[in-house]
């Protein structure tokens, strides 16, 4: 398999470009919108795939290269690498599954071998069976040009470099994994997808570390990584991105998923854009916190944002921008910023320098400020289209929707408060 990375069909799609957006007064359609909005088809989470042979079953959670006639998981890895049978294995296949009997833990002795052929792992359960790194070691690698797919399965204190848990370069499917206690000593305490491509669909993301920088979940380094139906929560990185980080150009895409209770000790206590394109649909991001900006969000100079059907709700901050911290592009449709806190400015969202925020049909109910703009503080270029504001407060009025400048149309109430919306 050539390892060709696939742009992923989009179903609203952010373009770069000018400071003129679609919605505003005076532009002409497809002018280089930075907020433009283009339907396509719906965004593509299909699942890789990987041509089925007969199964191998592992038959011990023992973690052991003997041959002794049982098949352990280090030796099943070692047959599909291979394409020979090793140890008490005795079939070749690109398939890897458990008897049925087994349950309980296998406790690593050192990092499994790197996945270098493409390989479907087809667990008992996340609640039957667990793979431990014992805090010691990395537990899944994949090679360049390999699909993995991984399903049903814990993988619980993997510890390593980058990638505690997974270090992803090809195409990787996480089916009903658990990913819980890895860590990071720098970046990715659960994964980090290093130019790869990762469905994750029906898991759980929790109480993972970045020791020392970035993404206590997921680090997003220049790969495409999509999110359903799944919950994040507990995640924490000693930088950006408490649950994930998004950089170098990366996509992610997160739908109909929940992140919760995630925390960075600097920016984007869920999520941290520092590049790239991030999407956020039918979505609730509750009770995150970062130390400095966007207690849920933070997007850099360089980042897109989408938000769409979405909540983001009881965030915080000590620094700007308790919901959102905005430096990039960024666009709010359909959504609800509710009872965030931050103890600067923008409770809802802080649109900073060089910022472009548009939004439309959405609520800001109950944020506050201890400094400026209870709802929204901008001083960048924010435009307002038919949302509704109520019950937001700062340190200058105990209803401070908006504060800066905004254009802006059908509002309730209408008027901001340094501007015409």
């Amino acid at each position: 398999m050539s390892h060709t990375r696939r742009t992923p069909s989009l179903d609203l799609i952010i373009l770069s470009g000018t400071a003129c957006s679609l919605l505003l007064t005076g532009c002409g359609e497809g002018e280089g919108s930075p907020l433009a909005i283009v339907p396509s088809t719906g965004v593509d989470f299909s699942q890789p795939t990987v041509s089925l042979i007969s199964a191998l079953q592992v038959n011990t959670t023992l973690d052991e290269t003997d041959n002794d006639g049982t098949c352990s998981l280090r030796e099943a890895i070692l047959t599909v690498n291979t394409g020979a049978p090793v140890g008490g294995c005795s079939a070749v296949s690109n398939v890897i599954s458990f008897d049925p009997g087994l349950s309980g833990t296998i406790a690593l002795t050192s990092d499994l071998t790197p996945l270098a052929a493409s390989v479907s792992i087809q667990g008992l359960g996340a609640e039957t069976l667990t793979i431990s790194g014992e805090n010691s070691f990395r537990i899944f690698e994949t090679e360049l040009d390999v699909t993995v797919i991984i399903s049903d399965l814990t993988l619980i204190n993997g510890s390593a470099e980058s990638g505690g848990g997974i270090f992803n370069r090809g195409e990787l499917s996480l089916n009903r994994v658990t990913l819980t206690g890895n860590s990071a000593a720098q970046d990715g305490g659960a994964l980090f997808n290093n130019f790869g491509e990762v469905v994750i669909t029906a898991s759980e993301i929790s109480n993972n570390n970045a020791d020392n920088d970035d993404g206590g979940g997921i680090d997003n380094n220049g790969g495409i990584l999509r999110i359903r139906d799944s919950w994040l929560t507990g995640n924490s990185a000693a930088d950006q991105g408490g649950a994930i980080r998004n950089r170098n150009e990366g996509e992610v895409v997160l739908r109909d998923s929940t992140l919760t209770g995630n925390f960075a000790a600097d920016d984007g206590g869920a999520i941290a854009a520092t590049g790239g394109t991030t999407q956020i649909v039918d979505s609730d991001l509750s009770n995150n916190s970062a130390t400095d900006t966007g207690g849920a969000v933070f997007i850099s100079n360089a980042g897109r944002l989408l938000i769409s059907r979405s909540t983001v709700t009881g965030n915080t901050s000590n620094d700007n921008g308790a919901g959102l911290s905005n430096r990039g592009d960024a666009r709010i449709v359909g959504s609800t910023f509710s009872g965030n806190v931050t103890f600067d400015n923008g409770g809802g969202i802080d649109n900073g320098s060089g910022g472009i925020v548009e939004v439309s049909t959405s609520v800001f109910d109950g944020n506050a400020a201890a400094g400026d703009g209870g709802g929204i503080r901008s001083t960048a270029t924010l435009r307002l289209i038919r949302n509704t504001f109520t019950g937001n407060t700062d340190s200058n009025s105990l209803n401070n929707n908006v504060t800066g400048s905004a254009i802006g149309t059908g509002n309730t109430p209408s008027g901001c408060n340094d501007g015409n919306c």
